[in-house]
């Protein structure tokens, strides 16, 4: 009874610490690629440092924003936020915006577009990657596209046009 119950001990425990650990048992050699120098990756960027200086900056915040909404309508009926609300429920969290800076830096595209810059967390996770990379970015809400202007300019980053129109106005 008792190597019994060792046995399903054991089994359990296989179950829930084995895993494709950093990459390896991953047989493509561009996914274990991919997967060990970019998802795992510790390497701290000076980006950052610049871009978590700005997310502090905007949580400390009390002012308010008009929110208004053009495409499918919110479950939270208030028109005015504060910054830090907007910080906290819509902006990328840290973990997936040095994600992606870090596909972005591997990668080098040419041409970023972003749909919905928000208070332009996201975007800087976009640009700083590549100076050379063409970003463009929409928000129909003018406040929002103000603030993020703001930033844009604060932070020194020129590779950034940022548009203040509707998608359905300027996809076509």
């Amino acid at each position: 009874m008792y190597l019994l119950w060792q046995r399903i001990r054991s089994y359990f425990r296989y179950l829930f610490k084995a895993r494709h650990y950093k990459g390896f048992g991953i047989h493509s050699p561009f996914v274990f690629y991919l997967v060990r120098e970019l998802f795992f990756a510790k390497h701290p960027y000076d980006a950052f440092v610049k871009i978590d200086a700005v997310r502090r900056m905007f949580l400390s915040s009390d002012k308010r924003v008009a929110v208004s909404t053009y495409g499918a309508e919110s479950t939270n009926r208030k028109k005015v936020k504060k910054v830090s609300r907007l910080v906290k429920e819509g902006s990328i969290p840290p973990k997936y915006g040095k994600l992606l800076f870090r596909l972005i830096n591997h990668f080098q595209p040419c041409n970023i577009l972003e749909l919905g810059t928000g208070l332009g967390l996201g975007t800087l996770f976009l640009a700083l990657p590549s100076s050379r990379a063409k970003v463009i970015t929409i928000e129909a809400n003018g406040e929002l596209c103000s603030i993020a202007d703001g930033i844009f300019d604060m932070t020194g980053i020129k590779n950034i046009r940022l548009v203040n129109d509707q998608f359905k106005n300027v996809l076509p």
